[in-house]
């Protein structure tokens, strides 16, 4: 490359001059990128599976994986079911059934 190229090839940002460094082949156009999305697809199956997901790949807290607000539901709910059916099931009285009912709501079990 002569000097007058070298110095052409940097006056490349006006307008005017980038069709004529492209006819002569001193600007390149680059091949669009294609992102393959497969990989992707088989980690999500595997994640799907249970894979990659232990306790080395979590990133928020013990609290925003599995909220305790939902584990209380959970129990409380199975609780209240149980307490239910003992009810229905005359295994227990309607003073018996409050009074374990009210221990249930305030985390006793």
């Amino acid at each position: 490359m002569s000097r007058r190229e070298i110095g052409e090839i940097s006056l490349a940002n006006l307008p005017r001059n980038i069709p004529r460094y492209h006819r002569d082949g001193l600007i390149m156009e680059k091949p669009t990128v294609v992102y393959s999305r497969a990989k992707v697809a088989l980690r999500n199956e595997a994640k799907r599976k249970r894979r990659h997901t232990g306790i080395g790949k979590q990133r928020g807290t013990a609290n925003a994986c599995l909220p305790m607000k939902a584990i209380w539901m959970r129990r409380t709910r199975v609780f209240r079911r149980l307490l239910r059916k003992m009810r229905d099931a005359k295994e227990i009285n309607n003073h018996i059934y409050h009074t374990l009912y009210m221990l249930a709501k305030g985390k006793h079990f």
